[in-house]
């Protein structure tokens, strides 16, 4: 789902965090979060962990409505699918 907003930290392989609290040349846009990928090494695998940060309530909820859980896990099954067909790839060659 297109957003606009900025990136407020990136760390190659680990984390980036973005908001919509303003756009790309500065200007307020009416902040409803926070969000915040991030992946560590665990064992054989991988934790992916995603957090959203609301100003308020009302925006919490009206996220969860949006289908907040849904689209958050599809994100995470498709970056499984490409990590698993990556690391495929990496163990034929």
């Amino acid at each position: 789902m297109p957003q606009n907003g900025i990136y407020l930290a990136y760390e190659e392989g680990r984390r980036f965090v973005s908001t919509d609290a303003v756009v790309d040349d500065f200007q307020p846009s009416g902040p409803f979060m926070i969000g915040i990928w991030e992946i560590a090494a665990e064992g054989k695998g991988t934790r992916y962990t995603a957090t959203a940060r609301h100003w308020t309530e009302e925006a919490c909820r009206q996220h969860a409505e949006m289908g907040f859980t849904q689209g958050w896990s599809a994100c995470a099954d498709q970056l499984a699918a490409i990590c698993e067909k990556e690391a495929g790839t990496a163990a034929q060659s």
